[in-house]
């Protein structure tokens, strides 16, 4: 069963191979690392600054994951989105 999943925090989405993580500093300015398990993600939700690579929408593409970003600052949501090897945005 695939699940929506939510970054919270600002970070980086990095692919290495076949396996993406997200890249974050805690709060002691240590680098955390966590694998994101893909082919178990139905969409991904981004509520905080997210940078991410070519590689990296490339590899979502091929498993069909959107990635939704929201913005409480500026009030707007936006969603990405792959099609037939086109990136939609999407602001809703």
């Amino acid at each position: 069963m695939k699940v929506n999943f939510f970054i919270t925090k600002d970070g980086i989405l990095k692919r290495k191979q076949n396996t993406v993580y997200f890249v974050r500093k805690n709060e002691n300015g240590e680098l955390e690392k966590r694998i994101l398990p893909i082919n178990k993600i139905y969409s991904m939700f981004a509520h905080g600054r997210l940078s991410f690579s070519s590689g990296v929408v490339s590899y979502l593409s091929k498993y069909g994951v959107p990635i939704h970003f929201i913005s409480p600052e500026k009030l707007f949501f936006f969603q990405l989105q792959y099609h037939l090897s086109q990136i939609v945005i999407q602001f809703l």
